[in-house]
């Protein structure tokens, strides 16, 4: 028999099957062709024209809590490979505890406003939009072409209760120790190092007091030295919190020999959630954190680099500080997921601008621009990380990515900030009052996360009544 006849037949079918699909649907006035299921997509519909949309308009929400700026990883990225298609941006943000919700917190736009077309998010909501039901499933055959690390794909599987890929990686924010070189020149200290226990950071900070001048260490994020324990708080099988485990306690240990550090030489620009602020205006000798943070609650590594330039600050990174046990683990990944709204009505759109978004191209650009990748190949750019960024130039950006074992978030509380306002107000009290502020802080926390998981419960049992109410009309 012919093999180009074995070969011929099914495509045949395939052909004549898609022309009848849209036959049907050119026949239905009611059904919108954009939205159909993806399982019956054709492959080629991604392969060809890929700089080509059929769509004038996609709406794409961004997860403004990162911190991570959509205006320099995102949509010059799209605009430059979809010139004909206007591409809509919301951004949304972490629902907060303190302040009444607005339009743009993430709870009141998945209750209210139309899906997007596509959803960039921090990883730490999966399981939320998982339980809502909010994401459709990515087939595995769009992925095969990607390159994505194994490692990040088993993760988010894992994640899902029947063990399917919602979302795909698209970059990563880093974390480090920075350091204001000149602070470390005029003590005539060496400069930290890589692999640096937290035991080991703390001692280098005693030497370097000089409380007239500067502060000598803070963590601009404690959610983050939570995750190195971890610290799982809160039980949501049983509703209690724990506040009494070994992991606890070592996180009280620590706060405490902050506080010691800090009672020396606080002044306003080491106050409380500004430790980046002290850094950048060169009050603060060392800080632990991540390159972006949410610049609605802080402003983080990044958005201080005016003012890092303009007080003459003199810096360099190592990697993130470790605890001296048997697990050293650095702190929980902060990733960036895209997925598809199962409500979405663009979906065969939406899956070409994820593709481009996870290609090759737009990866290694975002790594020489400073957010790392989690395809396979992104070792092949650790080298250039940052390298086109007037930020990162010329630094040792290579201690971003030391590779080691990392910690766990509390899986029950999603992307929310609480932990390090109240441990920041412990480390900024006076000394004596360190243990009593430490119990109103444990109060508060009791308090902020109760509040917390009724509003995400009742945002959960609303969002099912939704989609019955919806699955009932259709």
């Amino acid at each position: 028999m012919n093999r180009n006849a074995i070969g011929r037949s099914p495509r045949i079918q395939l052909i004549l099957s898609l022309l009848l699909l849209l036959l049907i649907s050119a026949c239905s006035s009611d059904v919108d062709d954009s939205s159909d299921n993806i399982d019956y997509m054709d492959d080629s519909l991604f392969d060809n024209n890929q700089n080509e949309l059929t769509i004038d308009k996609l709406d794409i929400w961004w997860d403004q809590s990162s911190g991570i700026p959509l205006s320099s990883f995102l949509a010059p990225q799209l605009e430059k490979q979809f010139k004909d298609t206007v591409f809509k941006y919301t951004e949304f943000h972490t629902p907060f505890i303190f302040a009444s919700p607005d339009k743009s917190d993430l709870f009141v736009k998945l209750r209210s406003a139309p899906s997007p077309d596509l959803i960039i998010f921090n990883s730490r909501f999966l399981p939320l939009l998982l339980e809502i039901g909010y994401l459709d499933p990515i087939i595995n055959n769009r992925i095969t072409d990607l390159n994505i690390q194994e490692s990040a794909l088993a993760q988010i599987s894992s994640t899902a209760p029947d063990h399917e890929l919602y979302a795909l990686p698209y970059g990563q924010n880093v974390t480090g120790l920075f350091y204001n070189k000149h602070i470390f020149d005029e003590m005539n200290t060496p400069y930290p190092t890589n692999g640096m226990t937290w035991e080991d950071v703390i001692a280098l900070a005693q030497r370097i007091t000089n409380p007239e001048k500067w502060s000598s260490l803070n963590t601009a994020d404690f959610d983050l030295v939570a995750s190195q324990l971890p610290i799982h708080l809160y039980d949501p099988a049983t509703q209690k919190f724990d506040f009494e485990s070994d992991e606890w306690k070592r996180m009280e240990n620590f706060v405490k020999q902050l506080n010691e550090l800090q009672s020396k030489g606080k002044s306003l620009e080491t106050s409380a959630n500004s430790s980046m602020s002290a850094f950048a205006t060169g009050r603060m000798a060392m800080v632990a954190g991540s390159l972006y943070d949410d610049t609605l609650l802080k402003q983080g590594f990044y958005d201080q680099e005016d003012s890092r330039v303009s007080n003459g600050v003199e810096w360099d990174v190592v990697s993130y500080p470790v605890f001296n046990d048997d697990k050293l683990l650095a702190p929980a990944a902060q990733s960036l997921y895209i997925g598809i709204p199962r409500s979405g009505k663009n979906k065969e759109n939406a899956y070409k601008v994820m593709k481009h978004l996870l290609s090759e191209e737009v990866q290694a650009d975002n790594m020489r621009n400073g957010l790392a990748s989690l395809r396979a190949d992104s070792v092949s750019y650790v080298d250039e990380f940052g390298q086109a960024s007037s930020l990162l130039s010329g630094k040792s950006t290579a201690s971003f990515f030391k590779g080691m074992q990392e910690g766990t978030y509390d899986p029950s509380l999603d992307d929310y900030f609480i932990m390090g306002h109240w441990l920041e107000s412990v480390v900024n009290s006076e000394t004596f009052l360190a243990d009593q502020t430490l119990e109103r802080a444990k109060e508060h926390l009791r308090n902020d996360i109760s509040d917390y998981i009724k509003k995400r419960t009742k945002l959960i049992d609303q969002m099912k009544i939704m989609t019955t109410e919806l699955q009932a009309i259709e």
